[in-house]
């Protein structure tokens, strides 16, 4: 599969980042997901809401993805190799390895700023710590990384 994914955020006083996927074959598809930003960018001029072209972002999926580049009011979009999606972190290949291994990170940052806080510590001051402030961080969406097996359906 080939696509093209293209992030934008929609004004500066909304904290939503919106996606617009397409499947591109062809530099006629290329051109359709042309005009959808252009019309995009004439809806938010109508309704003054205005993107901020700097931080609108590309993401090419797609191992035979043409890799072209797409355009908001005159400006060239930037492609990125990663970004956050509701928590998760995507990249283009679809794995897993970098929302892990940032996850842990910050999982191990946890556990270090509380070796650092509390001095003492017994088994059940650990065990209400440890759920709240760090398993709850591994758990997250991992249903989106490590989904079950396939042959369970």
């Amino acid at each position: 599969m080939i696509y093209s994914w293209v992030f934008y955020p929609v004004g500066s006083f909304l904290p939503m980042i919106q996606k617009l996927l397409k499947r591109i074959q062809s530099e006629s598809d290329r051109d359709t997901l042309q005009e959808d930003l252009q019309k995009l960018h004439e809806w938010s001029t109508k309704w003054l809401l205005q993107f901020n072209e700097s931080k609108c972002k590309v993401m090419h999926i797609g191992r035979d993805n043409p890799n072209f580049d797409y355009s908001l009011n005159n400006t060239i979009l930037k492609v990125t190799d990663e970004e956050k999606d509701l928590g998760i972190f995507v990249t283009p290949d679809w794995k897993s390895s970098t929302h892990v291994s940032k996850v842990a990170a910050k999982a191990n940052s946890r556990v270090g700023w509380i070796r650092r806080t509390f001095t003492y510590m017994d088994i059940p001051m650990f065990k209400g710590l440890y759920p709240s402030l760090v398993r709850s961080h591994m758990e997250h969406a991992v249903q989106a990384w490590s989904p079950p097996p396939q042959e369970r359906y």
